[in-house]
């Protein structure tokens, strides 16, 4: 490691069957850099604009990140100054990143498949519009 770099181990959840996508990859940053622009610039990119992100620092939730919304710190912004640091992306489907952010700012626990099931029940009560007799 060079000096004033540290490096940060980045891995992702597979997202389908036969996912070939390189995973776990190391990269160097410099020392300090702060976590929000750790996970902004070394994500790995995987993904269209409605695919969204929780991002785990050192095991610690700390943000929600989507390709359409970037990252949404869930922790104070803080500097990375010792590695490596591991950075691992839980994948979270295609929901509102804004909607999952806002659940897990409230204290609702990460757990993938508990959210995804509020999140569709949020949409069919918010969005779903039964169509008229006369349509």
């Amino acid at each position: 490691m060079a000096w004033g770099r540290i490096t940060l181990h980045l891995d992702r959840d597979d997202v389908a069957m036969g996912d070939s996508m390189p995973k776990r990859v190391a990269k160097e940053a410099p020392a300090g850099i702060l976590v929000s622009a750790a996970i902004a610039k070394y994500s790995i990119t995987v993904g269209g604009p409605d695919w969204v992100w929780v991002a785990l620092v050192d095991g610690e939730v700390a943000a929600v990140w989507s390709t359409g919304e970037g990252v949404k710190l869930l922790v104070p912004d803080r500097k990375l100054e010792h590695g490596p640091v591991e950075i691992f992306y839980r994948y979270f489907t295609q929901m509102d990143a804004t909607w999952l952010y806002n659940q897990l700012a409230s204290g609702t626990p990460a757990n993938r498949w508990d959210l995804r099931q509020a999140y569709a029940d949020h949409i069919e009560r918010n969005h779903f519009r039964p169509l008229s007799e006369d349509a």
